[in-house]
């Protein structure tokens, strides 16, 4: 893949991030900008990664649907796409 752009770099994280991430949830693209030594476009996502409210006891509990949604976590994660070749090279943390 030549002259990739920023839409390419997007959906090549969401890919990754749907294989990588099956547990996770809800992705939703908060940043994407290219590295200082424009190399990669640098992709963050957003996700929820279901809480103890999946447990089957906590299903069965009287508990009100934002109480359970509440029990979810939300994580961040920055995608690294080569800006030449389109190819996924890793992904890391940030910390919110």
């Amino acid at each position: 893949m030549d002259n990739i752009n920023f839409d390419d770099a997007v959906s090549i994280a969401y890919k990754n991030a749907e294989k990588l991430l099956p547990a996770a949830k809800n992705f939703t693209l908060e940043e994407v900008l290219i590295s200082d030594d424009r190399k990669f476009f640098e992709v963050t996502l957003s996700y929820t990664i279901p809480g103890f409210s999946s447990s089957p006891e906590i299903q069965n509990m009287d508990m009100s649907p934002l109480m359970r949604r509440l029990a979810d976590r939300k994580a961040y994660r920055i995608f690294l796409i080569d800006v030449d070749t389109g190819i996924f090279k890793g992904f890391r943390m940030l910390n919110r």
